[in-house]
């Protein structure tokens, strides 16, 4: 799938417009979509710096979500 699937999918899914998961709100609802997002493109394939391309990030930041968030949520 591509990024633009996936967020369109998480989206539907949360009621979290598209726009939202983009831009860097920080509210739980949504950065548990964007979470959810970055969780589905690594399963997918995508690499930390493509996702952060995709995502308007840098791929530190989703490398370190991604590793306290999904990797080892009990550290969080």
């Amino acid at each position: 799938m591509t990024t633009q699937e996936i967020v369109s999918s998480v989206s539907k899914e949360t009621g979290v417009s598209e726009a939202k998961i983009y831009n860097h709100l920080r509210t739980k609802k949504v950065w548990a979509a964007r979470l959810e997002v970055y969780k589905r493109l690594r399963a997918d394939g995508y690499s930390y710096h493509e996702i952060g391309e995709a995502m308007g990030r840098d791929h530190s930041t989703i490398l370190r979500v991604i590793k306290r968030h999904v990797e080892h949520p009990a550290a969080s």
